[in-house]
């Protein structure tokens, strides 16, 4: 099986390789068909493994019938051994982007140049950076666990072998596999799912660095934070106080709060609570798995239950979901508990003692940043004070007539992210 799973990682590779040179994915993404000994390689890594039975992992999410996760990774030359390079032990920094960022979110803000400049010029030393794909059908799950979701923080921070980690250290030998050489980051809804990772799996890594995004999920006040967009998400539907919303509410692209709602829901608050089943690969290895269902449970109530969006023609992917709302924007207390009890406090608490106690935090924040961002990380930043942690902190701005509402600082922040990291890993 494992055997298999290497050749089948090859083809993929390859084909994403000849697929992205036929699209612009931006000027530091790689457009050439070969694939670079350096630079920036595109990859996907393969989840569908002998552990299914017990970790899903990606199999169960829509359009991803291999469970496959796309990486796109920055290698310094010096990591590569002779003639190619110097052979180097190098540290691994891993970023998760937002919502809808793919994996060559940080390299179309500059990162290839950047990471090549500041090693270039002494200010760091040489790192591999590993960026994450978000999920492109709904925009992003939040990186958090359910079954139509994946099971993001056991694949990131996992040091089980057929995980992320696992397959990095073994196809790129010269990284040090070292929790004090190991540093992971996000923005948006990367930045919960960093947070997520280190929480759940306490000492996998050594710094953390993070900019705006939903690290509190009921803010500052417990009543605002997300909260404040419930009716937002309805008016864009136009279903704000309609009798029902579960046969009509939709996941159009251009609904980009209905959508974060509908990854949201599927990773907090899914219909399918619990999912039995078996696979097999009746028509060989070279096509997905067939996936036998035996037995769901799932939450009764309906009264917010969406039924209208996955529409997949495999039987075994119609996974519905509850919103943490109802027809006239009012919190379902049912349902936003189940998302409540995924907040980064509640994760932590969960945790027991004090999980990110060897963890360098740093955390940048703007009053400009955009869906009450700014508002749930002050939440999490003074949740972490008050555990007796000293996160280092940022707070920044835009400029007149370009505010930092959304990402339009992330190159200047990137390098306050790697210099960090740097900094950490140590010499």
């Amino acid at each position: 099986m494992v055997k298999y799973l290497k050749i089948l990682s090859v083809v993929l590779i390859l084909a994403a390789i000849v697929f992205s040179g036929c699209s612009d994915r931006g000027t530091n993404a790689p457009t050439s068909t070969v694939l670079p000994k350096w630079g920036v390689s595109p990859k996907l890594f393969v989840f569908a493994d002998t552990l299914l039975t017990t970790s899903p992992q990606l199999i169960f999410q829509i359009r991803n019938p291999y469970g496959i996760m796309k990486t796109a990774i920055y290698v310094p030359q010096v990591g590569w051994p002779p003639p190619y390079g110097e052979g180097r032990p190098l540290p691994l920094l891993i970023l998760l982007p937002p919502q809808d960022g793919d994996e060559y979110f940080y390299f179309t803000h500059g990162l290839t140049e950047l990471a090549d400049e500041m090693i270039a010029k002494g200010e760091i030393e040489p790192m591999v950076i590993c960026c994450i794909a978000n999920d492109h059908v709904f925009g992003g799950y939040f990186f958090g666990n359910s079954y139509p979701a994946g099971f993001y923080d056991d694949i990131i921070g996992s040091q089980e072998d057929y995980r992320l980690l696992s397959y990095l250290y073994t196809d790129y030998p010269f990284l040090i596999n070292s929790a004090d050489k190991r540093g992971i980051g996000g923005v948006g809804q990367g930045a919960y799912g960093a947070f997520r990772a280190c929480i759940k799996h306490p000492g996998v890594f050594t710094s953390i660095t993070v900019t705006d995004g939903p690290l509190d999920f009921d803010g500052t006040s417990d009543n605002n934070g997300l909260i404040d967009f419930f009716d937002d998400a309805l008016i864009e539907q136009g279903l704000l106080n309609q009798d029902s919303i579960g046969y009509k509410f939709d996941s159009s692209s251009a609904w980009p709060i209905s959508r974060m709602f509908i990854g949201g829901s599927l990773a907090f608050s899914p219909h399918d609570t619990n999912i039995t089943y078996n696979f097999s690969w009746p028509f060989g290895h070279d096509n997905p798995p067939q996936i036998n269902v035996t037995a769901r449970d799932t939450i009764a109530d309906q009264t917010t239950l969406v039924t209208s969006v996955i529409k997949d023609l495999e039987a075994y992917k119609k996974l519905d979901f509850h919103l943490p709302f109802d027809s006239s924007g009012n919190k379902y207390d049912l349902i936003w508990n189940m998302w409540l009890r995924n907040n980064l406090d509640s994760l932590h608490e969960a945790a027991g003692g004090l999980p990110l106690s060897n963890l360098n935090m740093w955390i940048a924040t703007s009053p400009q940043a955009y869906r009450n961002f700014h508002d749930m990380t002050l939440s999490w930043i003074d949740f972490l004070f008050d555990q007796g942690y000293t996160p280092d902190t940022l707070t920044y701005n835009g400029y007149p007539g370009k505010p930092a509402r959304n990402n339009e600082y992330i190159y200047d922040l990137m390098r306050e992210m790697l210099l960090f990291h740097n900094n950490n890993f140590g010499n």
